[in-house]
C-alpha cells in the first residue's frame, strides 16, 4: 500500500499534539498584532488570540501561507518516502491558501500531489470526533474514537472516517480518572482555593470549590480562563510573576 502523507493548514483547528499523534502535517496561518507577527498553533494558541483580543480591544489580521511553505511541506514529505500528498485546505473563497498550495504543487510535476479545497472553515474543515464502539470481524466489541470529515473531490461529495481503536487509552483514562477523582476530593476538602495552570499558555485547568468563596467564580468558569484575571491589575499581575521567576530560578 502507497504511504500517503496528509497536510492541511492550521485552520484546521488540529492541536499539535493530535496532528503529531496522526502524522499530519499543519502549515501555518500567520496572524498579525500590529507589528508582530505568530505563526498559528505553534506560537500563539486560540486561547492567546483571544486573550490579546480582549486586552487590547483589535482583532489581529491574518495572512495565508506561502507557495514555499507547501513545498517545503510536500519536499518534506517525499524525502521522509511518501509516494503521495493529499493537501486539506480552508476554503478558497475566504482566503488565498487553496491558491498557494496549488502554486506549489505545481512545482511537482511528476508527483502525486492532491489539493483539496475544504470548502469550509476550521473545525469543519479538520474533523468531528465520535466515540463509540465497533465490532470486529469474530464478534468482538471494542470502543473507537472515530474522526470525521467531508470534502469535495471532482465534483463529488465524500465522508471520510478515520478509525481508531482505543481500548488501551480507555483503560489509562479510567485510571487517570480514579487518580483524579482522589486529588479533586482532597482538595475539595480544603479551605483554600487551588488551582492548576496550565503552562506556558497561562490559564487555568482546574479550580477546587473553594475558589467560589474565595473568588467569587464558580469552579467551572475559571476553566480556560488567563491567570491575570485573578489580580486587580496588570502590575500587580506581573510582580508575581516575577516573585515566582525570582524563586524557581
Amino acid at each position: 500500500m502507497a504511504k500517503i502523507a496528509v497536510i492541511t493548514d492550521t485552520d484546521a483547528s488540529f492541536s499539535q499534539e493530535f496532528a503529531v499523534s496522526h502524522g499530519i502535517t499543519m502549515v501555518p496561518i500567520m496572524v498579525q498584532f500590529g507589528e508582530e507577527g505568530f505563526r498559528d498553533t505553534f506560537d500563539i494558541t486560540n486561547s492567546q488570540v483571544f486573550s490579546r483580543i480582549d486586552k487590547e480591544g483589535k482583532l489581529p489580521t491574518t495572512s495565508a501561507p506561502s507557495p514555499g511553505q507547501f513545498r517545503e511541506s510536500f519536499l518534506n514529505a517525499f524525502n521522509s518516502g511518501y509516494e503521495s500528498v493529499i493537501c486539506f485546505t480552508v476554503s478558497s473563497e475566504v482566503s488565498a491558501t487553496y491558491a498557494s498550495a496549488v502554486n506549489a504543487r505545481n512545482e511537482f510535476p511528476d508527483k502525486d500531489i492532491s489539493i483539496i479545497d475544504s470548502k469550509s472553515l476550521t473545525m469543519q474543515q479538520g474533523y468531528m470526533v465520535l466515540e463509540g464502539v465497533h465490532k470486529r470481524k469474530d464478534g468482538e466489541i471494542f470502543p473507537v474514537e472515530v474522526n470525521v470529515s467531508f470534502i469535495t473531490l471532482h465534483g463529488h461529495d465524500y465522508m471520510v472516517a478515520v478509525a481508531r481503536d482505543v481500548t488501551e487509552r480507555k483503560r489509562v483514562e479510567g485510571v487517570l480518572q480514579k487518580e483524579r477523582n482522589y486529588l479533586e476530593k482532597l482538595h475539595d476538602s480544603l479551605g483554600d482555593a487551588v488551582f492548576t495552570i496550565k503552562l506556558p499558555e497561562g490559564v487555568i485547568s482546574f479550580a477546587n470549590s473553594s475558589v467560589e468563596s474565595i473568588f467569587g467564580y464558580r469552579p467551572w468558569e475559571c476553566i480556560g480562563l488567563a491567570t491575570a484575571v485573578l489580580y486587580p491589575d496588570e502590575m500587580s499581575f506581573h510582580d508575581f510573576g516575577k516573585k515566582l521567576e525570582r524563586f524557581f530560578g
